[in-house]
């Protein structure tokens, strides 16, 4: 069964309503990094507890308390991780009728996500190499073209780059290097919006009032829960100079 065809199986499968107009989407590879779990526990509770009426999906090879619908997900390997992710999101948002909010593993929501008048939404944070961030994504459904360009971009990346950075660095060359927050454009008929990381979901030891939710990031994810679970082997080489 094709990625998309499992997609639209799903949507087609789920009956309950939820209150919100939007999901929230988080792929979780589970490459068996302990910590991760807490990090996903963290996830689904604030999530539950700053929008009650949203529905989580998981889309993984396995399954996790919390979610309300996991999409079963072709097996990651570290060699390939960010490859697969940038195939799962492109699938996902092009197929789903719903509005998604797109989420790495290790966010804690703070308050509820804006949509406003535009199609996709996109983290723009001060980093001249890799200006998107795709910790937090928001994005309309069925921006088929937007995501089409996405996917052709990532698949053309050399091989290094599926194993880190290659589901994000489409985004930084679709959009340009010399932007700033604020700035919208056209990309295949969908209008992009450029938003403020710093403001809305920031470093987790640099929170704002207005944080949409705060980010884990490198070697603060081990910080998120009791911080007995985070081997060191794993955040040695995360540091904040890392366009991560």
């Amino acid at each position: 069964m094709k990625i998309h065809d499992a997609f639209q199986n799903y949507e087609r499968a789920r009956q309950k309503q939820f209150q919100t107009n939007f999901d929230i989407v988080c792929f979780y590879a589970d490459l068996g990094i302990d910590y991760y779990v807490p990090l996903l526990e963290k996830l689904t509770a604030s999530a539950r507890a700053v929008m009650p009426g949203v529905r989580l999906v998981l889309l993984s090879p396995s399954k996790v308390p919390g979610f309300d619908v996991t999409v079963p997900m072709p097996k990651a390997g570290e060699a390939d991780i960010c490859y697969r992710r940038a195939e799962a999101l492109a699938s996902w948002g092009s197929y789903s009728p719903r509005a998604s909010v797109f989420v790495d593993a290790d966010l804690e929501f703070r308050s509820f996500p804006q949509f406003g008048d535009w199609d996709i939404g996109l983290m723009w944070r001060r980093n001249p190499a890799q200006p998107i961030n795709s910790g937090m994504i928001l994005a309309r459904p069925q921006q088929k073209e937007f995501w089409a360009s996405y996917l052709r971009i990532a698949y053309s990346l050399p091989k290094p780059f599926r194993a880190w950075w290659g589901d994000q660095l489409p985004f930084s060359l679709m959009t340009g290097v010399f932007n700033k927050p604020g700035d919208e454009m056209d990309i295949g008929g969908s209008k992009i919006k450029l938003l403020e990381m710093d403001r809305l979901c920031p470093k987790s030891d640099r929170p704002h009032p207005e944080a949409w939710a705060l980010h884990y990031k490198g070697t603060r994810r081990k910080k998120s829960g009791d911080g007995t679970f985070s081997p060191e082997s794993v955040t040695s080489t995360a540091t904040d100079t890392e366009p991560s």
